[in-house]
This record gives structure tokens, C-alpha cells and sequence, in this order.
């Protein structure tokens, strides 16, 4: 009988450590076409949507990056977020700046969705840097072109190294959310019910943006949203 119970005893915490390792087996799966990285949790996007973001700060003390996604996704929790300056007042008359001339309609879409979000929460338009938009746009195309999905790339590094190799430097923060979807409309919806995406696409501080809309890779588009605060 005492053997018996001993048994139980050991053999219930394996029981239990197999079923939690059946649960999280799913969200940490690879991506379509290789590549690392996490599913979008329930809520999040659909089988065919997929997203991730990152924000980080080039000011002292040391190197203050970190991972966001991981928290909001696994757990449910809200992660770091960068400080979140009093939102300045709506321009009452400005509105939404047209886009620049160099964006496709993909891009020009996306561009103004978010800017729609930002107008909805009292904060001002992001404007568009065009160097931004052409480290976005290299982004995207490495991700197809290398059959993966996340920020770090085997061939760039992170936004923070494309940041650096395009000679911006002294920022205040940085931000990037990627998605893959079929559409510009699927790929925003995916975003901003996200926690951390949302965050990158409301954050006060926040200035300038630049956004990539590519066609290809295993979700049909890739999106890139690359945020600056200078």
C-alpha cells in the first residue's frame, strides 16, 4: 500500500508537466516557410495572420532594448511599455497629412489607418520619414526573400542595427511591429488588437513612422511599421 501511494505521488506531477508542455507546444509552433518566432494567441489574428513587435531606446544608462510580444501572447500580460508623455492636443484644423508621394496605395492605406487610430485617441499624425519607409521596405522583402518571420534577420540584424547602418542614431525610442496577411485591412485589424502592437501604434511619443506593404511570403503580404521618437 505504501508503495502504491508513493507511485501516485510521483507519477501525478509528470502527468501534470506533459499536459502544460501539450498547451504551450502551439504557440511557440514555426512559422509557415521556416523561420522563428509566435503564433498570435486567440483574439489575435487568424491562422493566416501573423504579428510581432519590438520597442527599444538608445538613451542611457546602457542599451535599454526589450522583447515585447512574448508576455501579451503566452500570458496575457502587458509587458514593458516606453514612457508615454501627455498626449499633446488634436490640430484642429491640419488633420491627416497627405502621404508623400514616394508610398504605394498598400503602404498609403496602412499609413492611414493608423494615423485614423491616433486621431481617435486625441494624439496627432504620425509623420512619414522616407527613410524610415525604405528601411521598412527592406525589411519585408529580407523576410520573404529568407523565408522567415521576426525581428531579428540573418542578414540585417534588427531595426536597431538597420537604424544604425542608415546613420540615424540619438533617438529617443524606437518601435516595429510586423505582421504577414493577405490584406492591409487584416494585417491593421491583427495589430491593434494586440496589446504591444497597439501600444507602438498610440504611443505619445512616437513622431514619425515608416511603413512597408509587400506582396509574397507565406501570409500573402508582409507589413512592416517601423516608429521613431527622435
Amino acid at each position: 500500500m505504501l508503495n502504491k501511494r508513493k507511485g501516485s505521488r510521483v507519477i501525478a506531477p509528470l502527468i501534470a508537466v506533459a499536459l502544460l508542455v501539450m498547451l504551450l507546444l502551439p504557440l511557440t509552433a514555426p512559422a509557415p516557410g521556416g523561420g522563428a518566432g509566435l503564433l498570435a494567441g486567440p483574439g489575435l489574428a487568424g491562422q493566416d495572420t501573423r504579428v510581432l513587435g519590438i520597442s527599444f531606446s538608445s538613451l542611457p544608462p546602457g542599451v535599454q532594448q526589450y522583447f515585447l510580444g512574448w508576455e501579451s501572447r503566452m500570458f496575457g500580460g502587458s509587458g514593458p511599455t516606453p514612457p508615454q508623455p501627455p498626449p499633446p492636443p488634436p490640430d484642429p484644423v491640419g488633420g491627416n497629412p497627405p502621404p508623400p508621394p514616394g508610398l504605394t496605395s498598400d503602404e498609403a492605406l496602412l499609413l492611414q489607418l493608423v494615423n485614423q487610430e491616433r486621431a481617435i485617441a486625441g494624439l496627432q499624425p504620425l509623420a512619414v520619414n522616407m527613410r524610415l519607409v525604405a528601411i521598412a521596405r527592406q525589411k519585408a522583402n529580407d523576410m520573404i526573400a529568407n523565408h522567415y518571420f521576426g525581428h531579428l534577420s540573418p542578414t540585417l540584424g534588427t531595426y536597431k542595427d538597420q537604424l544604425r547602418a542608415a546613420g540615424i542614431t540619438g533617438y529617443r525610442w524606437a518601435g516595429e511591429n510586423l505582421a504577414g496577411a493577405s490584406s492591409v485591412a487584416k494585417a491593421h485589424q491583427a495589430l491593434m488588437n494586440s496589446q504591444t502592437h497597439r501600444r507602438h501604434i498610440l504611443g505619445g511619443i512616437y513622431t514619425q513612422i515608416g511603413v512597408a506593404a509587400v506582396r509574397g511570403g507565406p501570409y500573402g503580404m508582409m507589413f512592416v511599421e517601423d516608429f521613431l521618437a527622435p
